[in-house]
């Protein structure tokens, strides 16, 4: 959580000065790993100190612009992702079929698409799916099953680690039992004549597949540049 609201060099410069070092060249971001640091007298980073092959992942400039710092191994997907959009503001990265996007405003949108939900394929409602036979039979016409919750309710009333809960507690799992089918008269899971409303069209059948953000593919290695407009700048290679 970016607790110190640096997004730029202007805000960078502003949480250096609260240091308590005289240098005012580093400080604490109060999250996990990062500290602020003026790498250059024109460059201030965010550096994440937490693996060892890790070093700066933000450094901003007096212009506006902004260099991200590849880390590259996967593993650090997630906690990049996060870090990225905290520190840069108006950078989104996202992972899409196991690659990273990148994308910021000035990249736009796909164009509206309202189509048939694809959760529910247009009906609205989703069948309620029964998972078939538990482990535990929770019918409350079955016999066994009320005598298990009449034990059950005696041993909670106990001292479960009494000689008397302990029997009680080994009476208590004899009664726990699983039927051959479940109360549809199935083995394994189906979907049941139950429904309830899709959660991704709100019941109405159909759902927005546009209006997606554009960005586009990152290795999660290869340092860019985002000038002040917010526009991605390829870097040259030293």
């Amino acid at each position: 959580m970016n607790r110190s609201g640096v997004y730029n060099y202007a805000s960078a410069e502003k949480w250096l000065q609260g240091s308590k070092d005289k240098s005012k060249r580093t400080r604490s971001l109060y999250s996990y790993g990062l500290t602020l640091e003026r790498t250059s007298p024109t460059s201030i980073s965010v550096v994440y100190r937490g693996w060892s092959t890790a070093g700066p992942i933000v450094t901003y400039y007096p212009d506006g612009s902004c260099v991200i710092h590849g880390i590259g191994r996967r593993e650090f997907w997630q906690s990049m992702r996060r870090m990225y959009s905290e520190y840069v503001e108006g950078l989104s990265v996202c992972i899409r079929k196991g690659q990273l996007i990148i994308s910021m405003p000035v990249d736009g949108k796909t164009p509206s698409k309202v189509t048939k939900c694809r959760s529910c394929k247009g009906q609205g409602t989703i069948p309620r799916l029964c998972y078939g036979p538990t482990h535990n039979c929770w019918d409350e016409d079955c016999e066994r099953f009320q005598a298990y919750k009449e034990v059950r309710d005696k041993y909670w009333s106990m001292q479960i680690n009494s000689p008397e809960g302990r029997e009680m507690y080994s009476i208590m799992t004899t009664l726990i039992h699983k039927h051959a089918t479940c109360k549809h008269g199935y083995t394994g899971s189906h979907n049941t004549t139950e429904t309830y409303d899709c959660h991704k069209c709100s019941a109405t059948g159909q759902a927005e597949y546009g209006n997606k953000q554009k960005g586009r593919v990152w290795d999660g290695e290869t340092s860019f540049g985002i000038d002040a407009e917010g526009n991605y700048i390829e870097l040259k290679e030293e």
